[in-house]
Formats: C-alpha cells, structure tokens, sequence
C-alpha cells in the first residue's frame, strides 16, 4: 500500500512542527505525542485505519547522509511491529539537492507538506542530500 497527498498539512503546522527542532534521534511516541503532532496523526489515522503500535513514534528529522534501500520494519526485523511509515516534507524543496524519496518504481516528485505514506513492507530509499531537507516522520 502506497498513498501520496500533497498539502496535506498546512502552513500553520509546517512552520509549527519545523519549530520543534532538527534532531535525527528524539522520538515522540504516539501514545504520548499532542497538540500538533497528534492532530497530524489523526488525520494519517484515518487513512491507515489502525490502532497503532505502543512502539510507535513520531520524529522530526534531518539527516543528511539520507536512507539507502530498506523497508520501515528495520534492519532484521528491528521495528517488526511497525505497520506504516509516513514521510511529511518541511523544508521547500529549493533548501536542499538530493533528498530523493524512491519506491522501486521510481522517484516519488515530494513538495513541502505532502504526505508519504506507505505499509512497511514496502521497499524505498531517500538518497543523500545537502542543504535543509527537514521531515516529519512517523513509524506505527
């Protein structure tokens, strides 16, 4: 399963959620996330229709080395439990080169505050980058 929606989130949450800072590890699990970030998960909820995992999280992410071939259960099965994994694009994509999203099919075109989404069986890479290429993350 593969879902792309551009605007997804609006300005007002982009700039909100950029605020929350650029670290590549804090997590903000989903049980315990508010305010925007749960009203974002809400809405990709819907979509997915699950209830998700206690191991689930959110993370605001900018990691410039980028994320080659894998599927969002992890290296040997890490995150078995997770189910889907969401991309939202921060950043204008005129802050960064690179920054690629790919399924095997091909690049997937991202704009800022489109949503990614996809079941964790599904293989896909982001390729490396320089500039300020700042997502959304989520794992459930």
């Amino acid at each position: 399963m593969k879902t792309y929606i551009e605007d997804f989130i609006s300005e007002e949450e982009r700039a909100e959620v950029f605020s929350i800072g650029e670290s590549s590890r804090n997590k903000i699990y989903i049980s315990e996330c508010t305010g925007v970030v749960r009203s974002i998960f809400e809405r990709i909820n819907e979509i997915s229709k699950i209830n998700p995992h206690e191991r689930g999280y959110a993370r605001v992410e900018h990691l410039t080395r980028g994320h080659g071939w894998h599927k969002d259960t992890g290296t040997a099965n890490a995150m078995s439990w997770c189910s889907f994994g969401c991309s939202i694009l921060l950043s204008d994509p005129k802050d960064f080169e690179g920054g690629d999203f790919h399924y095997r099919e091909g690049k997937v075109d991202q704009k800022t505050k489109s949503l990614v989404m996809h079941s964790s069986d599904v293989e896909h890479l982001v390729t490396k980058h320089s500039g300020k290429r700042v997502v959304l993350l989520y794992f459930f």
